[in-house]
């Protein structure tokens, strides 16, 4: 008699045939770091999202919304390899670590969007890149996402053979204001916190939590102002977020560029020009003349200390493209009170089991 998989004794696994593609579970952001039993924490990884997914020895790499990247991380390859499994569905977050070993977003923009085969081989010359794995969604004819989280984690650890360049992400338990302390201090983006029972969901949950030692929010570039004195190509990005379908102004940003981006986002910008404006109504703090409209394409990450009364970012400044994002996900992003979102997660997810 043959023997039973580990995997099929993991409760909550169920036998079934691997999806083509699985939607990330995202983080619901809270205002305090917490310590909590049950629950896990971990570095928020400042790169970007990947799904690998492995079959028959191949592997492939989706961004959160389905878009390729395997090709521009040939570093991953031999992934498969590193993976006891002929089928799996793997989460993490791909970064590129700079000079003194942290992440750096703006470098990782280097990989966005090429296609060039002899780009990619001088930018894995020149960066080093690390993808970061911190959930297993299936493996060999197993559903893993009814099952709980430290369940999956355990089942990762187990069949991944850590690299330099792929590794499984590290987590502590219940201490997590002892981990967004240090998080503060290294100046990371901030942390996450996942209850220990949660199952996998293809949206955004509560029970996965986003703690950020400074204020980022992800926008929708609608705009562009003239250059002033020495700076060259464009002065300020005007920037709007989706209220349902409309676009609100939350104001500009004009710094955390050098002139090598200013050029690369006036070359980007040309293409979606427009004679208005892609609001109801310009924001009374300009006029439009001053400003040169564009189709609401492009998502830019910024960072800022808080939002006016108004809603617009105070001392904004640019953090990078997003190109992994949909404009139209671009929305208000107010942080909730940790203590009442972390019960409600808890007793949401005690009604699932």
């Amino acid at each position: 008699m043959a023997a039973k998989s580990p995997i099929a004794s993991i409760p909550g696994a169920r036998k079934a045939a691997m999806p083509r593609a699985v939607e990330p579970m995202k983080a619901v952001l809270v205002d305090q770091p917490f310590d909590r039993e049950g629950w896990i924490f971990e570095d928020k990884y400042d790169g970007i999202r990947a799904v690998s997914y492995i079959r028959g020895g191949k592997l492939e790499i989706l961004s959160r919304n389905q878009k390729p990247m395997t090709m521009r991380y040939p570093e991953l390859t031999d992934l498969p390899k590193w993976v006891a499994a002929k089928e799996a569905i793997l989460d993490g977050e791909i970064i590129v670590l700079n000079k003194k070993g942290i992440a750096s977003f703006q470098d990782l923009q280097a990989r966005f969007g090429v296609t060039n085969k002899s780009a990619i081989e001088r930018l894995v010359k020149s960066q080093k890149i690390v993808y970061f794995v911190f959930d297993l969604i299936y493996v060999d004819g197993y559903d893993l996402m009814p099952a709980r989280l430290l369940d999956r984690k355990a089942a990762l650890t187990k069949i991944v053979r850590q690299q330099e360049v792929f590794q499984v992400a590290p987590h502590i338990v219940r201490k997590g204001t002892k981990l967004f302390r240090a998080a503060e201090r290294q100046h990371l983006e901030g942390i996450m916190a996942k209850n220990g029972e949660s199952r996998y969901e293809q949206r955004r949950s509560s029970e996965w939590l986003k703690i950020k030692t400074t204020m980022r929010q992800e926008a929708v570039i609608i705009g562009y102002t003239k250059p002033q004195g020495s700076r060259e190509y464009f002065g300020a990005l005007e920037l709007g977020l989706y209220d349902n379908k409309r676009i609100v102004s939350v104001g500009k940003v004009g710094t955390g560029f050098d002139r090598a981006l200013l050029k690369e986002l006036y070359e980007k910008m040309q293409p979606l020009k427009v004679a208005s404006p892609p609001l109801d109504s310009p924001s009374p703090s300009r006029g439009s003349r001053e400003v040169q409209w564009l189709k609401p394409k492009l998502v830019c990450e910024v960072k800022f200390t808080e939002r006016t009364s108004e809603g617009s970012f105070r001392h904004p400044a640019f953090v990078g493209l997003r190109y992994d994002k949909k404009p139209t996900e671009c929305t208000f992003e107010q942080p909730r009170k940790t203590k009442h979102t972390v019960a409600a997660a808890e007793k949401r997810g005690s009604k699932l089991r």
